[in-house]
């Protein structure tokens, strides 16, 4: 519809009411992006990593988020950024190795898969 004056507004007052929720900062990057404020929309971004929680359910819904809206690189760094929230407890390798591939990437995608097969010998079929 775009009708973003009331998107952005509606956006900034779930923000007010949930200030730490990342997966509202990428529905703002989103709008951003669609307004065409490229500087707003890395801020949003930026507030999206900002405000990761240690929780890989929350990282995960996030990460599926981004990528809706096209925003790989972020999802590669939020990923990673969970990797170090978690202390290394969940790896997120099969999620990077759907990413890299998805990228094109090749030679990080294998790289992602033997981790995975490294912590879980049971994931070499579906590897």
């Amino acid at each position: 519809m775009e009708n973003y004056g009331s998107a952005e507004e509606l956006i900034k007052k779930q923000l007010k009411q949930a200030p730490i929720e990342s997966e509202v900062y990428v529905d703002l990057a989103f709008l951003y992006g669609k307004m065409g404020n490229q500087k707003k929309k890395e801020k949003a971004l930026k507030e999206v990593l900002d405000n990761l929680p240690p929780n890989r359910n929350t990282i995960a819904l996030v990460a599926r988020k981004l990528q809706e809206i096209g925003e790989i690189e972020t999802t590669e760094t939020l990923y990673l950024q969970g990797i170090s929230l978690l202390n290394g407890d969940y790896n997120f390798a099969l999620e990077l190795a759907d990413l890299y591939g998805a990228k094109g990437n090749l030679p990080k995608m294998v790289e992602a898969y033997i981790e995975l097969i490294g912590v879980n010998a049971s994931y070499v079929p579906s590897v």
